[in-house]
């Protein structure tokens, strides 16, 4: 009855906080300049029977808004124009209000499931501190983006590895084909460290949900695959402000790339070697590669940094396994850095102009995941309690 009454409250403050916005156009006046504008007016080109990587038609539908476009036409893939056809259908205020009512719902949904694989309870509390206070998660609510919802793809997806289900998974990890390029290293680590069991039930899984919206968007416009890949490959290979690992050289007043590609490479063995001795379980292979992932993608800034909140959540668990004193001292550098870090290197983003520092975030997480201690796990097959509080550190047939 309690969680009936929650989950009732909540939908009706969703409903409540949709209707306020819409009304009063917030958010968007601010969204109407943003990414949002481009996953509202993408599926808009399926009913006009146009392109949207035609430049003459997003300019046309920019004018018409007041709007200076943020690209000379679409560089979200094809398929986008199906999934977030929902959207499209209605007016900018609505659409813009539901957009992120609907994000932070999603977020706040998947964030207390995570919460609740964290074995100690205090350091739940942690965790849920830290989702509230993090950089992306307002970075999410004053510019647009999709990271929301990815966020809540990719932890239920991890929650469904941790409980062992494969396929479940898969399908998850599949709606990722929305904004495909950050999530490719969780994607091969995944497979990497799935058994043929489980990578089987992932790729069945990844086709079930993937599969359609390819081959629909195919049918209906083949020659928007062609059209997209201008804008795709100059959007990866931006020169712009970038929190990937790419433009680090910067740093050392070099535009070469030759310094990212080392840090890269570097990174991604280290990854490689680190799953290759722990062995560890696909849920923790997913938690493991999600900051290698986002520093290596070819391009991103700290709102796709949201996903780091998933390898938190796994680090707040292992240090469980600590001795009290060192649990405190790790619980207290992991919430003050994942707090204050990401704010830190955003207000140096905007004194030098650019967001190359703030990838030292997803390193960071991911130097964490490395230091926390393997801790012995109970058999598959022990009570729910028990699988609850090592829920992230399964292994495959035993230690992690």
């Amino acid at each position: 009855m309690r969680r009936a009454g929650f989950i009732g409250a909540t939908a009706l403050s969703a409903v409540a906080m949709f209707i306020a916005f819409g009304a009063t156009g917030m958010p968007a006046s601010t969204y109407r300049n943003g990414d949002f504008l481009q996953f509202w007016l993408q599926p808009q080109a399926l009913g006009a029977d146009v392109s949207p990587y035609d430049p003459v038609w997003w300019a046309v539908m920019h004018a018409r808004l007041g709007i200076h476009p943020l690209f000379p036409q679409a560089v979200y893939p094809p398929y986008d124009a199906i999934v977030f056809l929902p959207i499209a259908l209605l007016p900018l205020a609505y659409a813009a209000a539901a957009w992120l009512v609907g994000q932070l719902v999603a977020v706040g949904a998947v964030a207390l499931l995570i919460a609740r694989r964290i074995g100690v309870r205090g350091q739940r509390s942690v965790f849920l501190a830290v989702v509230a206070g993090f950089q992306s998660v307002w970075l999410l609510v004053v510019g647009g983006n999709v990271t929301g919802f990815l966020f809540a793809a990719l932890g239920a997806a991890y929650i469904a590895a941790l409980d062992r289900r494969p396929f479940r998974c898969g399908v998850l990890l599949g709606l990722l084909v929305a904004k495909p390029h950050p999530f490719v290293i969780v994607g091969l680590a995944a497979l990497a460290c799935a058994t043929r069991t489980e990578r089987r039930g992932l790729v069945l899984g990844a086709l079930a949900t993937a599969a359609p919206l390819i081959v629909l968007t195919a049918v209906l416009h083949p020659s928007w695959y062609v059209e997209w890949l201008p804008s795709a490959l100059g959007l990866q290979g931006t020169g712009g402000s970038n929190a990937t690992i790419w433009t680090i050289g910067r740093t050392f007043g070099s535009q070469s790339p030759l310094a990212g590609a080392a840090i890269a490479l570097a990174l991604i063995a280290a990854l490689a070697v680190w799953l290759r001795r722990a062995r560890p379980s696909l849920g923790v292979a997913i938690a493991a590669a999600i900051p290698v992932s986002l520093a290596v993608a070819p391009h991103g800034w700290s709102y796709d940094q949201l996903q780091l909140l998933i390898p938190i959540a796994f680090v707040l668990d292992r240090i469980g396994t600590l001795p009290s004193r060192a649990r405190a001292i790790a619980l207290t550098a992991i919430a003050l850095g994942a707090s204050t870090l990401p704010w830190l290197l955003y207000v140096v983003a905007f004194r030098r102009g650019g967001e190359e520092l703030s990838v030292l975030t997803p390193i960071a997480v991911f130097a964490a995941v490395l230091l926390v201690p393997r801790a012995s796990v109970e058999a598959p097959g022990q009570r729910r309690s028990a699988r609850l509080y090592h829920g992230a550190t399964l292994r495959r047939g035993g230690s992690a």
